[in-house]
């Protein structure tokens, strides 16, 4: 058996879950998991979880497309990068670039319809991920994380909305 195997075999799938009284980092549960989640996902697709993100906004985008600068700015990375992983999904023909008419400067991006296509797909694919992933968790118990993630989306929203730090309720104008 390989060491890889052997460490799959330790962990345990259904482990007993720790109730929230007792959890003191749930946020931290949160990102672990979603880290795997991506890390897993991207693997198993053949597509960076950078790559992930990309297609996921410029699908949300639509028709209006998408700058370098915003992407950059609404992923937390380097225009650089960005501007990496949009000429290679061009080369791909999943992405296409239009002069800006308001700003002759800079140009926006789109998904081309074989992007579209291929966002389908791999959407398709996510939803086969969930439900192996999940096929052993009951429905209340899928429940009660979706909705204890909309309470914490919904008060992240408001602090953002409102500017009011969460941690001491001041309103904040800068992060420093």
């Amino acid at each position: 058996m390989t060491e890889r195997k052997e460490k799959a075999g330790n962990i345990k799938a259904n482990a007993p879950a720790i109730p929230l009284h007792q959890e003191k980092h749930l946020i931290k549960e949160f990102v672990h998991t979603h880290h795997a989640l991506i890390s897993v996902f991207s693997r198993e697709i053949g597509i960076s979880p950078v790559k992930l993100q990309l297609l996921h906004e410029f699908l949300h985008a639509g028709q209006d497309g998408l700058g370098v600068i915003n992407l950059a700015s609404r992923l937390g990375v380097t225009p650089a990068l960005v501007t990496r992983q949009v000429q290679e999904l061009e080369q791909k023909g999943w992405l296409k670039r239009r002069g800006d008419s308001s700003d002759g400067r800079r140009s926006i991006v789109y998904l081309t319809e074989k992007g579209e296509n291929e966002v389908t797909k791999i959407h398709e694919r996510a939803h086969l991920f969930e439900k192996t992933l999940t096929s052993d968790i009951p429905d209340s118990d899928i429940a009660a994380v979706i909705s204890t993630l909309k309470i914490l989306r919904n008060k992240l929203r408001l602090s953002q909305v409102t500017g009011v730090k969460l941690i001491n309720g001041k309103v904040v104008d800068n992060i420093e």
